[in-house]
């Protein structure tokens, strides 16, 4: 797909193709609401990059792939984790340690996450691959073991977010 993106600020956005050339773009099947979520927002976790798409618990289906993408293939079921990306050179990489990479990404922290339609993962062993939907069903807890429906719909009217989003979310929570 197609999307403008902003590289720097005090820079015009740039027409790109999404996703880029290790990624993948994915149909959100399921996202949960993990406590993580309502640190970031209720600003108590700093370093998220804003604006920000929050969820990082994400059950989907592959649509496209980025050109050098190799394990994933389009209808492939998928679960994105929290860790999104890590530099794989550095000593905590090689150690394999990421989630302490200084180059380290995070889904719904420092990368657009789930609570949406669609995502972005990278094409790594951060993306994990299911083989068919009946896999989906048994792992989903797995990678959304966040909070039931009713629950969300009181974060919501706690956090002031718009009744749309609860509509949205309880379309994904299985």
């Amino acid at each position: 797909m197609k999307a403008l993106v902003l590289t720097q600020p005090h820079l015009p956005l740039l027409l790109c193709d999404v996703p880029g050339p290790e990624e993948v773009l994915v149909k959100v099947i399921a996202c949960g609401v993990c406590r993580t979520d309502l640190h970031i927002m209720d600003g108590e976790l700093y370093e998220a990059k804003f604006p920000l798409i929050p969820g990082h618990e994400i059950i989907g289906q592959v649509v496209s792939c980025g050109s050098l993408t190799r394990k994933l293939k389009s209808g492939m079921f998928i679960g994105i984790a929290w860790l999104a990306h890590a530099c794989g050179i550095c000593p905590y990489c090689i150690e394999g340690k990421e989630n302490l990479c200084e180059g380290a990404l995070f889904t719904g922290y420092t990368k657009d996450g789930g609570f949406a339609e669609y995502t972005v993962a990278f094409e790594n062993l951060f993306a994990l691959n299911f083989t068919n939907i009946r896999y989906v069903r048994k792992m989903r807890h797995c990678f959304v073991p966040g909070l039931s429906v009713t629950d969300l719909t009181g974060c919501c009217r706690k956090q002031r977010i718009q009744s749309g989003f609860t509509d949205l979310a309880q379309q994904h929570i299985f």
